[in-house]
């Protein structure tokens, strides 16, 4: 209902809507309870037409805040993983432009030098450490999306990220950042 109210009474950059996405963050109810946050998220997505300018998915990145103290954010032993997201049209990490891969570069260095990333294969069971793992969002047809995790060999230039198959129970294979 919120997001109802906000799209009827709202008044945007245009003068009215559809309006820029960057407005909800200034007009959004504070939340604390989870169930309330995944819920706002997920109306955010459902109505997206109803107030977005854009009609182009690759463009809508989502509404990704959690209601937590920075105390736990802050704390790399709470950091399980890091994760890609491939971009949208793009196959696989190896598909994306160098000026992708320069970003994503960036990014690792920004982790690895806030202390969240530690690469090396003798660094994945620890904490901060270099397991990792990549997702795909593959549309259903209905213009929503799922995720499909997966790993695969990729060289970045400075880091790469190396994907050992499972085997057999006895080796569960492995996913993690190495220096190239």
């Amino acid at each position: 209902r919120w997001i109802d109210h906000w799209v009827q009474y709202g008044t945007g950059d245009t003068g009215g809507f559809p309006t820029n996405i960057n407005l909800r963050d200034v007009a959004g109810c504070w939340m604390t309870n989870m169930r309330d946050m995944i819920n706002l998220q997920n109306w955010f997505w459902l109505k997206r037409f109803d107030y977005s300018t854009t009609t182009d998915a690759h463009e809508y990145w989502g509404w990704n805040e959690i209601p937590v103290t920075s105390a736990i954010t802050d704390d790399s032993n709470n950091h399980e993983t890091l994760a890609i997201v491939v971009p949208q049209g793009q196959g696989s990490l190896n598909d994306i432009s160098h000026f992708e891969k320069d970003a994503l570069v960036g990014q690792m260095d920004w982790y690895y030098n806030a202390g969240y990333l530690v690469p090396g294969l003798n660094n994945i069971k620890n904490r901060p450490g270099s397991y990792i793992v990549m997702i795909k969002q593959i549309a259903d047809g209905n213009g929503n999306y799922g995720q499909y995790f997966f790993c695969q060999n990729v060289d970045l230039g400075k880091y790469k990220i190396v994907f050992n198959q499972m085997v057999d129970g006895a080796d569960p294979g492995s996913c993690y950042v190495d220096w190239s």
